[in-house]
């Protein structure tokens, strides 16, 4: 293995690797795949990506430890991004992997994203089931309805739960947002009795 990124390309990439630039930076570029001979040569930079993370300043990775790249793969076609024209893609893979820990851009800082947490379903209690054998158990909740994410569209919205067999009192709650940011809370109370009573 050859100990640097660049000395890597001039020695085993053949369509691959570092060119001269007029703004005096050195720049990645891809060899053009030309569909026809009438097609004209261009000068274009590659996007070049290791682990995902888009590297903007090709000179900056020329001292890159080789040894820690476990494969290069390219694309040949070009490509328009951000109104800039680039000629191919090469996507560097690193054996640990986690390039972007490592990496600071030049302009802006590295912030963790979360992940999308997957849609939670909630249980809902359903009485009047024919041929349901569960009626006989008894039914002990003190939260009757959880709705944690309700998208109004209508001015009047119906909410349809059933009573669990506690009685008393029972805090209904509503909090949100409304389409321009404003938070409303709503607290009501009902009164869940017995029917013996």
């Amino acid at each position: 293995r050859f100990p640097t990124f660049q000395e890597t390309l001039v020695e085993v990439f053949n369509l691959a690797g570092y060119r001269n630039s007029s703004s005096g930076s050195d720049y990645i570029r891809i060899a053009q795949d030309f569909e026809k001979y009438t097609e004209e040569a261009n000068s274009y930079p590659a996007i070049v990506l290791i682990d995902g993370v888009y590297i903007p300043d090709h000179e900056k990775i020329k001292s890159f430890d080789a040894r820690k790249i476990e494969s290069i793969s390219t694309v040949p076609d070009q490509f328009v991004m951000a109104g800039k024209d680039y000629q191919g893609i090469m996507s560097v893979k690193t054996i640990a992997g986690n390039y972007f820990e490592e990496y600071t851009p030049e302009y802006g800082i590295n912030v963790p994203i979360k992940k999308a947490r997957p849609q939670k379903n909630y249980f809902e209690q359903r009485y009047g089931v024919e041929g349901s054998d569960q009626n006989h158990i008894p039914d002990y909740r003190r939260i009757l309805l959880w709705e944690p994410q309700v998208e109004l569209t209508d001015a009047d919205v119906q909410f349809e739960f059933y009573t669990s067999d506690l009685s008393g009192e029972f805090d209904v709650v509503l909090d949100g947002f409304t389409s321009y940011g404003k938070p409303i809370s709503v607290y009501e109370t009902i009164l869940v009795q017995d029917d013996s009573q």
